[in-house]
């Protein structure tokens, strides 16, 4: 749980709607679920799904609600 800040720095025409230069802070939360595999003493595997949603916010004149990402990560950790 937290908070971001959504900033627009370039003003365009996107399908025919101005979008404004603006900000905005916003309050998100993320889950992150994984597994971690000893292959040996010196080498993890690794995989981690995760997803992030964000509270409604307002850029200019354009409302976005029901913001989200989500994503897989797999990987290899060496141990030193």
């Amino acid at each position: 749980m937290g908070s971001s800040e959504i900033s627009v720095d370039l003003a365009r025409t996107v399908g025919g709607v101005d979008i404004i230069v603006g900000d905005d802070n916003i309050s998100t939360a993320q889950l992150k679920v994984g597994v971690n595999y000893e292959a040996n003493d010196s080498l993890d595997i690794y995989g981690e799904i995760w997803g992030q949603a964000f509270d409604d916010f307002t850029i200019g004149t354009i409302n976005f609600t029901d913001c989200g990402m989500s994503g897989i990560s797999l990987g290899l950790r060496v141990k030193v």
